[in-house]
């Protein structure tokens, strides 16, 4: 059996992670199917509960006023980051 390449990867906002297939501009995680072809994928499960508290602590080192920036995500209403290292 043969296919295209261009089957797979149709869709780049699709990202394989552990426990099924991330559609990153909206956070949401669905189930992994025969039909949708993704080879770009990363070892690690998708937690949207998850706390990314170390993350924004190594920031704040790099950008020492980060508390006072205004961060806007994709598709997001822009917010101010308020966690404490």
């Amino acid at each position: 059996m043969s296919m295209s390449i261009t089957i797979f990867d149709a869709d780049p906002d699709l990202l394989g992670v552990r426990n099924g297939i991330l559609k990153l501009k909206t956070r949401q995680l669905q189930q992994i199917t025969p039909e949708v072809m993704v080879s770009k994928r990363i070892s690690v499960s998708f937690d949207l509960t998850a706390q990314y508290r170390m993350w924004m602590c190594f920031l704040s080192d790099l950008q020492p006023d980060m508390h006072n920036l205004k961060t806007k995500r994709q598709g997001e209403k822009p917010c101010l980051w308020t966690q404490t290292c």
